[in-house]
């Protein structure tokens, strides 16, 4: 279980991914305008992905389920990938917070800020 930093070549910002043991990604952060604040967000996900108040659901017109990690602002830190059914949803919920406990962060943007 770890969390990647990268920086989208794009859009010049940096995201987080957490990944699982077998190396799935469970949730994909927002981007952040530098570094630092995308590791100060992953310290929010790992305080609010245990509590309900910080954790939005949502039911897609398709029918699929998703979920995000709220900061104190009620501001999206990190969303979901999309779920056939609010079952898978909720295992995907608990694999963030399983995944989330874990204090290995790759930095994959070496020399960037």
């Amino acid at each position: 279980m770890k969390f990647e930093i990268f920086k989208n070549k794009r859009n010049n910002k940096f995201y987080f991914n957490l990944k699982s043991r077998n190396g799935q990604v469970v949730l994909t952060s927002e981007g952040f305008p530098n570094k630092s604040t995308a590791k100060r967000n992953i310290s929010t996900v790992q305080k609010n992905c245990t509590d309900d108040k910080w954790i939005e659901t949502k039911i897609a017109k398709n029918g699929t389920h998703t979920f995000a990690i709220m900061n104190t602002k009620k501001a999206v830190v990190g969303k979901s990938q999309k779920y056939n059914s609010v079952i898978t949803m909720k295992k995907g919920m608990k694999a963030v917070v399983r995944a989330s406990a874990t204090e290995t962060v790759i930095d994959l943007t070496a020399s960037s800020n």
